[in-house]
């Protein structure tokens, strides 16, 4: 939702979960505007503008573009970071030039990640916004994409208590309290080890309750970070004239303008659900700023 919330900026635009655009084509999937993405006019505008590059005119439209950064199946455990993952821990952008002419799991993750830029750049011609937000929420996208263009990148790191995140994936999935809570918990240790070789001054760190509570002092906060002044009393979440890929269902109700704080969790999830996030999530929780 704070995608949303900031694309009611005049000079921010967001693109929804960028990584989700070519299974959008393929599947030709809704647009947030309610249109299969094919007869978007939006995306139409943005796939003219991306083929008019010489390095892309010979691809067959957005369809044929990676937009994902494949992790490989190839992994000892579903839990354990792949080798891709590992590798963007670590890497510098010379280290990704040099390894990806010997590693194609190298190679295919910078041209996703050039692909995003480049549609990111045609978004920003076709919208007019010169700020692009990509909500997609995997470690590795971030960091491959801020590898080629760290000059660009900024990162904003969007955490919400993991007791919440946890309850949020039962009733969506079919995962049970323990995976779902060490999923959560792979997760942010995969952001807060990617975002140690990229500069403090690149990332802000908000919690979800913060925001929700305190949207005076935490709007301001968060444009400031991006480079964009004023409008901050104004912004509400924009659902009717967005263009959003990927997401929560919720993006389909035009009805909410706010960020809502959502706590069901304290009455959702039982004792035992909470002693199983207590035994393997409390100690990343704690990291993270949310107390018992």
């Amino acid at each position: 939702m704070l995608d949303l919330l900031l694309s009611s900026h005049t000079e921010i635009e967001s693109v929804g979960e960028l990584r989700h655009l070519q299974e959008y084509y393929t599947n030709n999937e809704s647009c947030m505007c309610g249109r299969p993405i094919t007869e978007c006019h939006f995306w139409s505008s943005v796939e003219g503008e991306v083929s008019r590059d010489s390095q892309f005119v010979k691809h067959n439209g957005l369809k044929s573009l990676q937009t994902k950064i494949r992790k490989g199946k190839h992994r000892m455990h579903q839990y354990l970071p792949s080798f891709i993952e590992i590798f963007l821990i670590f890497a510098s952008k010379k280290m990704a030039t040099k390894w990806g002419k010997y590693f194609p799991a190298v190679r295919d993750a910078m041209v996703t990640a050039e692909n995003c830029i480049h549609i990111c750049e045609a978004v920003s011609r076709v919208s007019g916004c010169p700020y692009i937000v990509d909500s997609s929420k995997w470690a590795e996208q971030f960091k491959a994409v801020y590898l080629l263009r760290p000059d660009l990148i900024k990162v904003i790191y969007l955490v919400r208590d993991g007791r919440g995140v946890a309850c949020s994936q039962l009733r969506r999935s079919t995962l049970d309290m323990k995976k779902a809570t060490l999923f959560w918990v792979l997760n942010n240790v995969k952001i807060m080890l990617m975002k140690l070789t990229v500069p403090n001054e690149k990332v802000l760190f908000v919690r979800y309750e913060d925001l929700c509570r305190n949207r005076r002092f935490e709007i301001p906060r968060i444009l400031r970070f991006i480079g964009v002044m004023g409008q901050a009393d104004d912004l509400r979440v924009r659902k009717v004239g967005g263009h959003n890929v990927g997401g929560s269902p919720h993006r389909f109700d035009r009805r909410q303008e706010e960020i809502i704080l959502d706590e069901g969790w304290k009455e959702r999830l039982s004792k035992a659900d909470l002693a199983v996030f207590q035994r393997f999530g409390a100690s990343v929780n704690r990291w993270l700023g949310y107390v018992e």
